[in-house]
């Protein structure tokens, strides 16, 4: 029998510093760790698996005041421990997206489509919807509906998967 918390789980709140010089600089360098669904937050100390979070992101441009860019609250699904041994890898904790306020849904979008449209070599959502003879709207549908995928080539072959059973 599971065990009834007589409180709700208070979110652990975090804040991540991101040091860029711009939204644009953001979005080209950090779009690979973000997906619809949720980011990856690199860390050396991360929560444990679902742990609830709080966040903010905060761009903060060397000598400018900081600007928060995204909000919202998500639960921590996988971490991977700091290794000193192999300190170039990547390290911090998944975090899936149970709520985000309406601007950084969008930023969010902007980014995921910006990083789409960078790995597909620049090309349109109307070209490759042509190159799998679908229309366009139903290819930027499964896009959206790729909120679970963790990189691009995730993505791929999960619309793939889905057109191969339509």
């Amino acid at each position: 029998m599971k065990r009834r918390r007589s409180q709700e789980r208070r979110p652990t709140k975090i804040r991540v510093r991101l040091q860029y010089r711009n939204i644009d600089a953001f979005i080209h360098n950090y779009a690979v760790n973000i997906s619809r669904g949720g980011i990856f937050i690199v860390t050396k100390t991360p929560h444990p698996v679902e742990t609830v979070l709080s966040f903010e992101f905060l761009l903060t441009p060397p000598g400018d005041a900081a600007t928060s860019i995204i909000r919202g609250e998500g639960i921590v699904q996988w971490i991977r421990e700091y290794d000193e041994t192999t300190p170039d890898h990547a390290y911090g904790m998944g975090v899936k997206f149970t709520y985000l306020d309406a601007e950084s849904r969008a930023l969010i979008e902007r980014v995921v489509t910006a990083h789409l449209a960078v790995k597909a070599g620049g090309e349109s959502v109307d070209q490759w919807a042509r190159a799998w003879n679908v229309s366009a709207d139903q290819l930027q549908e499964l896009l959206n509906s790729s909120s679970t995928a963790v990189d691009f080539e995730e993505a791929l072959s999960e619309i793939e998967r889905r057109l191969k059973r339509n």
